[in-house]
């Protein structure tokens, strides 16, 4: 089985995308606080990481760096719920 970390600072995100991902047979771990998803990441733990790219504390592209340095073979997708304003 596919395990995936997914990473937002909104839990309605990671609960939502938990739930889709996991109907469709993933194994799904989520966080809402980057700096805790990357103090308790491990090597080959997971296939996908999908993290928004725009979070208070940490921003995604940071996360992922760290990620990266500890798992080079990890697959990384970013996501952004960002709105714009005209």
């Amino acid at each position: 089985m596919k395990k995936i970390l997914v990473v937002d600072d909104e839990p309605d995100i990671t609960s939502s995308i938990k739930a889709g991902l996991g109907s469709a047979g993933f194994e799904v771990d989520t966080y809402n606080d980057p700096e805790l998803a990357l103090s308790e990441f491990t090597q080959g733990k997971y296939d996908l990481a999908i993290i928004d790219f725009r979070m208070p504390e940490m921003n995604g592209f940071d996360l992922y760096r760290g990620i990266k340095l500890m798992d080079g073979k990890i697959k990384i997708f970013f996501l952004s719920a960002f709105e714009m304003y005209h």
